[in-house]
């Protein structure tokens, strides 16, 4: 009866041992065991006061701009966080990017169609490259310069 009670007594302590994985709504266990927290920032807009560009960082809004505008994409580079897009700016739609919240208006492209617009966003050793798409020729800015790619109709990323 005491060699049965023990080998039940070491079944038992060898059996529970401490599950230190999480795992997510699905089941998936997506980081493999280790607790980790992730800084989720997202782009956009609102059209509570019209079109106003803004960024959710794990949830929580922030308005970038009170214009018109529009936010569309953004990038972490050295602990600083960009955002492109668009902002009404000396009347005018105007490309812009956003840089821990400063707003920077980049010069006109020259595109017919009136309205400069920041797509894709990029940065490498401080040189800001933002794309712009329109239906009239596409290009990109790198350091507030446009650089016009010729037969390109949608430079959307960077």
């Amino acid at each position: 009866m005491k060699k049965l009670f023990f080998i039940i007594a070491c079944i038992a302590l060898y059996s529970c041992k401490k599950d230190n994985s999480t795992s997510s709504s699905s089941g998936n266990n997506s980081n493999n065991g280790t607790n980790s927290v992730s800084t989720i920032y997202i782009c956009g807009g609102t059209n509570s006061n019209g079109d106003q560009a803004k960024c959710w960082v794990n949830g929580t809004d922030n308005l970038l701009s009170n214009n018109s505008s529009e936010a569309k994409s953004c990038f972490i580079s050295d602990n600083n966080i960009f955002y492109s897009g668009n902002d009404f700016y000396n009347n005018s739609c105007v490309a812009a990017y956003w840089k821990n919240g400063s707003v920077f208006h980049l010069p006109p492209s020259q595109m017919p169609d009136g309205c400069s617009k920041g797509d894709g966003l990029f940065v490498e050793n401080n040189n800001v490259y933002v794309t712009q798409t329109s239906p009239l020729g596409s290009g990109y800015w790198m350091n507030n310069q446009f650089i016009n790619l010729s037969n390109c109709q949608s430079a959307n990323a960077i």
